[in-house]
């Protein structure tokens, strides 16, 4: 009884070593800062400590031209999808010969001509029936007002370093034309952020309901959000843009270089590809959760407090995904690769805590930026007209444990404690909607 007494201490001890409680984080101290860094990088362009703030040159509103096909691709972080797309007579989206392939450079380092002859491969089947291309890309991309797209830096281990600074419409034109295509300048891009996609697919489907503002939200192998903006308050285009307007910002949110963060974190940063790049992302996204688990394992090895059977058997693992996390929690004595290391019930205690400790600390933040749109916005104060939150991302809908502990943070930290009301949309295949959108109306 002394023993496990003991051994409860220290496996506390080591929660609260590395800031993995539930009280370890000052939501508050967060929500300011965020908040913060969202006015910097609207005011600026200079990257510093702040959110890119990127301005996207679409809006909300407008008729949707109908029976007008649309080329849709999306490059996510782990796969690229491509369909035709139009909207019908009751403004329904019609989708047609949906593919997926790999994203490329997943697979490995790629150079530039290899990354866009890839997709201009891809694209080759849909030319004859469209020369709109809604380019849905989720990666750091500074947009352009012509709507072209010029990439700031690939995240979630995409590996493809010479494509960074390269136009993705303009590139994909001048290989198009290497190819063969006659009127490859022809083709129009309209470039966007996952994000983006997801706020427009939310309010082309959220008709049955008034809301007070439109927002998106990608919690899946990366982790984003926009939302729309008064133009008067886009400081940095000050002169460039009409003020008595409104702007889609995609406020690259997994780029916060939040202040919180321990040895497990940074161990993660200093080995990924992109160092000091995506630093929120990293502690949040599917893409990283795997890995935090991997190393706090490792850590709570090195502590003694797995058995040594576990620690034998966790040599072999070289990785472990979110999925794994996902499979543990549902049924903690199935097979899978998390319950195999497991020899007694205190290792499979110690296993769900590691997991909920990742879980809960990602709905604590996912709630601070939810609340500093709605801060920045001043919307949602009335239940009866919330805000919009229209959610894309596996790690958000695969994961029971995460979606459960952050309704929860959204009750206590964001309708309790400041006030506003949000509801969630799911949207099926909302960021190929909203991309087809897009094109269409700009």
């Amino acid at each position: 009884m002394v023993e496990e007494r003991i051994m409860s201490e220290r496996v506390d001890q080591f929660f609260e070593a590395l800031g993995m409680t539930r009280d370890s984080l000052d939501l508050n101290f967060e929500l300011e800062r965020f908040l913060s860094h969202m006015k910097q990088g609207l005011m600026t362009f200079d990257r510093n400590d702040n959110l890119l703030m990127i301005p996207t040159y679409l809006s909300l509103g407008s008729k949707i031209p109908l029976h007008e096909p649309v080329i849709v691709m999306d490059a996510g972080g782990t796969h690229f999808r491509i369909a035709l797309i139009y909207f019908d007579d009751r403004l329904q989206a019609v989708i047609q010969d949906f593919q997926r392939y790999p994203m490329p450079g997943t697979q490995g380092e790629m150079d530039k001509e290899t990354f866009y002859n890839t997709i201009a491969d891809y694209m080759f089947p849909y030319l004859d029936h469209a020369k709109k291309v809604a380019f849905c890309f989720s990666y750091g991309t500074e947009i352009l007002p012509n709507h072209d797209g010029r990439i700031l830096y690939f995240s979630k281990e995409v590996r493809c370093e010479d494509a960074a600074g390269t136009l993705l419409g303009e590139s994909l034109k001048k290989t198009l034309a290497q190819k063969g295509v006659a009127d490859a300048d022809q083709i129009q891009f309209v470039v966007l952020n996952d994000t983006v996609a997801a706020l427009m697919g939310g309010f082309a489907e959220s008709n049955a309901r008034e809301h007070s503002a439109y927002t998106g939200f990608v919690m899946g192998t990366g982790l984003n959000m926009a939302y729309v903006e008064e133009n008067i308050n886009i400081k940095k285009l000050r002169g460039q843009i009409p003020l008595l307007n409104n702007m889609i910002i995609n406020t690259e949110a997994g780029d916060y270089l939040i202040e919180s963060t321990n040895k497990v974190f940074r161990k993660i940063d200093q080995r990924s590809a992109q160092p000091g790049i995506s630093l929120l992302e990293k502690q949040l996204s599917g893409r990283y959760q795997g890995l935090v688990a991997y190393y706090m394992m490792e850590e709570a090895i090195e502590e003694g407090l797995f058995s040594d059977g576990f620690a034998s058997a966790f040599n072999k693992v070289t990785e472990v995904a979110s999925a794994d996390l996902d499979h543990f929690v549902k049924d903690p004595y199935s097979e899978g690769l998390l319950q195999d290391l497991c020899q007694d019930d205190r290792d499979r205690e110690l296993m769900y805590r590691i997991i909920d400790s990742i879980f809960e600390r990602a709905a604590q933040l996912v709630s601070v930026i939810f609340t500093a749109v709605h801060i920045k916005l001043g919307k949602g104060r009335n239940p009866t007209k919330p805000m919009a939150i229209t959610i894309e991302g596996s790690t958000y809908y695969k994961s029971d444990l995460f979606r459960n502990k952050l309704h929860y943070y959204v009750k206590k930290f964001i309708n309790e404690e400041h006030g506003f009301y949000n509801e969630i949309l799911h949207v099926d295949h909302a960021n190929l909607i909203g991309s087809a959108m897009a094109a269409l109306l700009n």
